[in-house]
């Protein structure tokens, strides 16, 4: 059995679920990148991003604003779920 085959998806909890999940099972984004932010390099700084929003991009969005910045999120798909 490969690792696919052990996947588990998001439940129906919502969009807070699905970002709870990407978060559990991004080890890399929530460490490592955590990590290199986590000491408010980013404070004082507005990012604005224009992409597909969907729980993983929301899920980016607010590690940098645990990092400090002010984050403004406009998507970029007029079929891009609110969040």
């Amino acid at each position: 059995m490969d690792h696919h085959d052990t996947v588990t998806v998001p439940d129906s909890s919502g969009v807070a679920g699905e970002m709870a999940w990407i978060q559990r099972n991004s080890p890399l984004l929530d460490s490592y990148v955590r990590g290199l932010v986590g000491d408010g390099s980013f404070r004082g700084l507005r990012v604005a991003v224009a992409l597909h929003i969907d729980p993983k991009t929301g899920f980016l969005a607010t590690v940098l604003q645990d990092a400090g910045a002010e984050v403004v999120v406009g998507g970029s798909n007029p079929e891009t779920r609110r969040l």
